[in-house]
């Protein structure tokens, strides 16, 4: 790193890497505060349109606990026989997730609460959804030919006559061509007048009635738009859009979730689909429990017309014959007998009842099967499959909408084939346990019906009909007291699951738009989009801009920064017209630098001022130097070596007649071309006219003895040369100066023309600086009213701040 001192306190510093500037990049930041602010309006502007017009859509919440584990579903069943009557002894939560959004359950519970037809009440920019408050109620009397998502606009002329038009016309598939496979498209725009409220209407077989149900002593609505919905087109959404899931992991309680524009219309939904699943598991257990009772009733049957019948054998018996006792041989033999055909018969009702339960699984007649529990067949894998079974099925009823694609669909099926396989295995195998149950006791029953044939007749007649009542009176016993308990099983069932949290909404403010999160992201983007942008530009930019470039880009020492022209443009010599501006004074410290260069000898020195291109400001840069430095009471020649181009100097207060191309060329003595100006210690050197050949005459000898002769004469020569990114003229005349000064434009410089400022700056032997013009000062940094700058403004928000006075009065 290279440092020079410089005697108004300021360094010249050359670096080649630089870190990244977080108080420069905000100081530019601050100075395009135009584009921060025109941007944060545009995107606070757009936030609130979004607030204003965008429906808000609110979060509703409800849960639902699901006993995993029987509570005492039923207490008095229990009480009496413990759980075999319907319950289930443990719920799968993933299952019960996917029966509340099946799509059957979502379908009947938007029937319930008529959700196919939605009003609104029409709006500038958004239609407002009116729900209960609507005046009318539309009812559908035939899905025929029904124009689905189609806005209508209902208008009530009285409480007795009404309009109707849709809003647009619509293009809908004849219902009854599409029955025969004919995809006919019709397009109908409905326009009816003068209708009358709750009769049916019949419009191309799209048949309705519109009832008005407002109360007219109160305002409302005159225009109604309505639209009718497909049930299921909207299970579809609806489904989409609810969520159901476990509260945790190792919870029983499930979460539903749904968003909507109507937070009334949604907690609607999610209680009425909360209230339907807990009356679909009720009424699916006592379904199970009426089968149940039904069989035993016609078992009941059966067994009565037996009892009655040996009942009327038994009294004709009596009355026919003499009175007969019972030996103590019959006595023993009926008792045996009795009790072989005690167990005989129950194996046969268990026989039936596994005989038509085959049945049922052969013909998937799942709706008839019942729990073997219930007749007292104590066997837990049957008693464990079958209930499965049932539920399963129970389960598939409600999601059969949902159709093969759904994968737990799918999965469940698959589950029912295999539990019906089971269960006819188990079935087939229990029918041949009890059919050869019944063999051994037909065999024994026969044995002891031999051994009677040793007793009378009349005893044999009289013992066979006392042990055929006997066994239909416990048989009957047997299945009074199922029914009982089945009955009671009935009564006391309870839903496994219950509402802990009624629909409510979630917060009580919309989830979206947010108006405080979409200020929050405006006024994020509305800071951060100009900010990249800005650095963007910046980054992208390839002219100078910076101090900082100069230090990064280049190796040269700063001489000083040339404030822009911000008073009058049409002056050159600033520094003579405005004395006290911030220019004038920027450039003496250029000229404090400069003698500080040469340890404040300088006597007889030349400045050679140059630049990359033409419009970076040299020959303004020449014409104040030479002004400050006239000032210091030094003699001063201002000298335009480049010839090119043609330059006045009214400024001066001199009129051109011969200048340095004249003397070069021969044509004017030294006397000649130079000239006083109107300024004392400063005289002026013009081009002259435009020779042809003017790289020629600067790098002739003649020059550079003219040049020699001029140091003898005047303290300070200032040279005005050719741009050196251009032409070559520069290049060759800085041999013979003592400083060099090369400007550079602020914005307009390229950053590229620096890479030959540096070259330069190694391969000549002499001082080399760089004058950083046109540079813009941000108002922050001028000099608090010490330069005619700073008094133009205060001036100017002295003007203003009156108009505001006599406009706020």
């Amino acid at each position: 790193m290279k440092k020079w001192q410089l005697s108004n306190e300021e360094e010249i510093i050359s670096e080649d890497v630089q870190e990244f500037d977080y108080f420069k990049f905000i100081n530019k930041l601050l100075d395009r505060w135009y584009i921060i602010l025109f941007s944060l309006s545009i995107a606070c502007l757009i936030a609130f349109l979004a607030n204003r017009y965008i429906t808000p859509i609110y979060s509703v919440n409800a849960s639902l606990l699901v006993k995993a584990e029987k509570e005492i579903a039923n207490p008095i069943s229990d009480l009496f026989y413990g759980d075999e009557f319907f319950g289930r002894n443990s719920t799968n939560i993933e299952n019960e997730t996917s029966l509340i959004e099946s799509y059957r359950l979502i379908e009947n519970t938007l029937r319930d609460l008529n959700l196919g037809i939605s009003y609104f009440k029409e709006g500038q920019v958004r239609n407002e959804e009116l729900y209960v408050r609507s005046p009318i109620k539309f009812t559908l009397l035939s899905t025929e030919n029904a124009p689905y998502e189609v806005l209508f606009k209902c208008t009530i002329k009285n409480d007795t006559l009404y309009s109707l038009e849709s809003v647009e016309e619509t293009t809908f598939i004849v219902d009854k061509l599409r029955k025969l496979g004919i995809e006919s498209e019709k397009t109908i725009s409905i326009k009816q007048d003068q209708l009358v409220f709750g009769q049916p209407v019949n419009l191309n077989g799209f048949q309705f009635a519109i009832d008005f149900v407002a109360d007219t002593s109160k305002k409302f609505q005159k225009e109604v738009l309505l639209k009718i919905h497909d049930y299921t087109s909207l299970a579809k959404l609806y489904r989409k859009e609810l969520t159901v899931a476990p509260k945790s992991t190792e919870s029983s309680i499930i979460n539903l979730a749904l968003e909507g524009p109507m937070p009334q219309k949604v907690i609607d939904f999610l209680d009425r689909l909360m209230e339907n699943y807990i009356e679909s598991e009720l009424s699916q257990k006592n379904f199970t429990a009426q089968r149940t009772i039904e069989f035993i009733e016609n078992q009941i049957g059966f067994t009565g017309d037996s009892l009655r019948s040996v009942e009327a054998r038994m009294e004709s018996f009596k009355q026919s014959s003499t009175p007969v006792g019972l030996s103590q041989e019959g006595s023993q033999l009926s008792k045996s007998l009795e009790s072989f055909e005690d167990q005989r018969l129950k194996m046969n009702l268990t026989i039936r009842y596994l005989d038509d339960q085959k049945n049922f699984l052969l013909n998937n007649n799942y709706e008839q099967l019942i729990s073997p529990s219930s007749l007292g067949i104590d066997d837990d894998n049957l008693n464990a499959l079958i209930r499965e079974l049932i539920t399963s099925h129970s389960e598939m009823r409600l999601m059969e909408s949902d159709g093969n694609r759904n994968p737990l669909v799918r999965l469940k099926m698959e589950r029912m084939e295999n539990l019906k396989v089971s269960v006819l295995e188990n079935i087939l195998s229990l029918l041949a346990t009890y059919r050869f149950r019944v063999e051994t006791l037909d065999s024994q029953i026969a044995a002891v019906r031999s051994s009677m044939r040793r007793l009378p007749t009349a005893e044999r007649e009289l013992i066979d009909m006392q042990r055929t009542q006997t066994l239909n009176e416990e048989l009957y016993i047997f299945l009074m007291q199922k029914k009982f308990e089945a009955g009671i099983a009935k009564s006391s069932n309870t839903p496994d699951y219950r509402i802990v949290n009624e629909a409510t909404i979630q917060g009580m403010v919309p989830v979206r738009p947010s108006p405080i999160l979409n200020y929050a992201v405006a006024i994020f983007l509305g800071l951060t989009l100009p900010s990249v942008f800005i650095l963007l530009y910046d980054f992208l930019d390839n002219k100078v801009n910076s101090k900082s470039d100069l230090l990064r880009l280049t190796s040269v020492p700063l001489l000083g920064e040339i404030p822009r022209n911000s008073l009058d443009q049409t002056q050159t010599l600033v520094a003579s017209v405005s004395p006290r501006s911030g220019i004038a004074e920027s450039f003496r410290n250029v000229r404090s630098n400069l003698r500080y260069l040469k340890n404040g000898q300088l006597q007889g020195e030349i400045f050679l001022v140059t630049s990359s291109i033409s419009g970076e400001g040299k020959s303004f840069c020449s014409a104040n130097l030479a002004f400050v430095f006239s000032n210091f009471g030094k003699k001063v020649l201002l000298v335009n070596a480049d010839m090119r181009k043609k330059s006045t100097y009214q400024e001066f207060g001199i009129k051109e007649n011969f200048g340095l191309s004249d003397y070069l060329a021969g044509l004017a003595e030294m006397s000649e071309v130079i000239h006083a100006s109107m300024f004392e210690n400063l005289h002026i050197l013009p081009a002259g006219k435009i020779p042809p050949n003017p790289s020629e005459l600067l790098i002739s000898g003649k020059f550079e003895t003219l040049l020699n002769e001029l140091k003898k004469e005047f303290d300070y020569i200032i040279l005005d040369t050719p741009p050196v990114g251009i032409l070559s003229d520069g290049l060759e005349i800085m041999r013979l100066t003592d400083i060099n000064i090369y400007v550079v434009r602020q914005g307009y410089t390229f950053k590229k023309e620096l890479e030959g400022v540096d070259q330069i700056y190694r391969d000549i032997n002499k001082k080399f600086a760089i004058l950083l013009n046109d540079v813009k000062i941000p108002h922050r940094k001028y000099g608090y009213g010490y330069y005619e700058e700073d008094q133009a403004k205060s001036k100017l928000k002295t003007v203003l701040g009156k108009i505001h006075s006599a406009w706020s009065n």
